[in-house]
């Protein structure tokens, strides 16, 4: 797009005192313009430009060719614009005719973030970071009033800093108790194989003296038994709104167990489960509500007691 012919009207007090002068360099001359001190540069000569105003319509046309040719005037439709150049803030360039016009910085400000990176940190690295950031927050302007309190940030990393040794602690001793308890049960298993051997040379393989030993007998049969009475039963709250979790200990021979509920207002129980394994979950309870818990086991030779009851109130 062509920029069109522009008009320019100069008023001065005295026209006739302008004089040839060499173009002025140093203070006060605009770089890439023709002002200058005391006024305007333009084609080797200084104007006075005291209440000097230039009146200057710009519209988008086509280029005029610099043939001398008269100025078409412009169209109706065409953008009009006035600009005075007694503005000290507006430079005029000359030839060209072109007005420089300053241009708004477009670059994005990108705000630096945070960057704590916790994640991967151990309990005693992260108890070491605390000291540090509030080591250098303390006393510094730019962070008047610290969320959270410094000295609370401070009292919590010592907290943390003393569970996890102890915890440390804990497992060194539990690690040690283990090792000693695997070395007690081997030695007991193998204290065991030396008795029966004993047994087995003294009995000359008689299947009654053997039993009498409270031992059993290789290749015999055993007869099944109905299973024993469910010990240790316990009762928990789940995480699961509406529901408990139950476990307790394994019985010998059962093949199933029978899980039996019923709330604090009733006495009728309710089967909710026959499961293999020695725990369960049962969802679908009335939040807040009391529940008793019994549990049973089944084996090939017959059904065990119910255990003792347990009860919980549900979540």
């Amino acid at each position: 797009m062509a920029i069109g012919p522009v008009m320019i009207l100069c008023m001065s007090r005295d026209l006739t005192t302008a004089r040839q002068e060499p173009r002025p360099t140093g203070r006060g001359v605009r770089r890439g313009s023709r002002q200058c001190e005391g006024g305007v540069w333009q084609g080797g000569c200084v104007y006075p430009y005291n209440l000097l105003l230039i009146s200057a319509k710009v519209f988008v046309g086509s280029a005029v060719e610099r043939s001398g040719n008269e100025i078409p005037a412009p169209k109706q439709n065409k953008q009009m614009a006035t600009i005075h150049m007694d503005d000290p803030n507006v430079v005029f360039d000359a030839p060209g005719l072109f007005w420089d016009m300053a241009t708004p910085d477009s670059t994005p400000i990108h705000m630096k973030q945070v960057k704590l990176a916790l994640s991967g940190l151990k309990v005693n690295e992260v108890a070491d970071l605390t000291d540090v950031i509030v080591a250098k927050m303390t006393g510094n302007a730019a962070f008047t009033t610290p969320k959270p309190a410094l000295p609370g940030l401070t009292t919590a990393a010592a907290a943390l800093r003393a569970k996890s040794t102890l915890i440390q602690t804990l497992e060194s001793t539990l690690s040690t108790e283990r090792d000693l308890l695997e070395a007690m049960f081997t030695a007991q298993k193998i204290e065991l194989r030396m008795l029966a051997s004993y047994v087995q040379n003294e009995s000359h393989g008689d299947p009654a003296i053997i039993h009498s030993a409270g031992m059993e007998v290789k290749g015999e049969r055993t007869a099944a038994t109905i299973p024993t009475q469910v010990q240790n039963l316990k009762v928990s709250v789940s995480d699961a709104e509406g529901s408990l979790e139950s476990e307790w200990q394994p019985v010998l021979s059962a093949v199933v167990y029978l899980v039996e509920v019923r709330a604090d207002a009733t006495e009728v129980w309710s089967q909710v489960a026959a499961i293999t394994r020695a725990r369960v979950s049962i969802p679908n309870l009335t939040p807040g509500g009391k529940y008793w818990v019994r549990v049973r086991a089944i084996g090939s030779a017959g059904t065990g007691p119910f255990s003792d009851v347990a009860c919980k109130i549900a979540a």
